[in-house]
């Protein structure tokens, strides 16, 4: 999601997601959390999110939960 040096974060997933994009969980350990951004349908990958952002870690987590 992010292609310059800026760490990708909560907004920037949370503008995917307004905006009909989906997302997949690829890893999540104490360090990383590495999501897809898939398209609406959910049928194909447009990009990856890797981010150390603790805010998306809880918003990806408490979205596992619902």
């Amino acid at each position: 999601m992010s292609h310059g040096t800026d760490e990708p974060s909560l907004d920037a997933l949370q503008r995917w997601v307004d905006s009909g994009g989906t997302w997949l969980l690829v890893h999540d350990d104490v360090d990383v959390v590495d999501l897809e951004l898939l398209t609406c349908s959910g049928g194909e990958v447009m990009g990856h999110l890797r981010t150390r952002d603790p805010d998306v870690r809880a918003y990806v987590r408490r979205q596992a939960q619902e």
